[in-house]
């Protein structure tokens, strides 16, 4: 999981310093280290966890809150700022739950990384 939060770092990191704050998909491939498919496991990862969305143009582009965490130093400190907090648990699953796909493609991209 560490790696795909890595991953995630100097993905947020890339496209907040890019012109725009957008790439496409094919940037998310880490200069050909990853796949399509699997740079497209990891922009769906991110989408899931909201830091980008993909436009009309079928880039990827730096919502706001993937902004506010890159000024605020970055995926890696908001993981670590965000540990301590206690997470709200609901026992009602709603359609909205994004939880099961999420874990999904975690254990997809993990599988890749650790062969690699």
């Amino acid at each position: 999981m560490n790696h795909i939060n890595q991953l995630i770092e100097l993905n947020l990191r890339f496209l907040y310093e890019h012109p725009h704050q957008q790439a496409e998909l094919k940037d998310f491939a880490l200069f050909g280290k990853l796949s399509l498919a699997d740079a497209q496991v990891l922009a769906e990862i991110m989408e899931l966890k909201n830091l980008i969305e993909r436009n009309a143009d079928q880039k990827y582009q730096l919502n706001q809150r993937g902004i506010d965490i890159c000024e605020q130093g970055g995926w890696m400190n908001h993981l670590k700022e965000n540990r301590d907090k206690t997470p709200t648990v609901s026992l009602k699953k709603t359609p909205q739950d994004k939880t099961p796909t999420l874990t999904k493609l975690y254990r997809k991209l993990s599988q890749v990384l650790s062969r690699s």
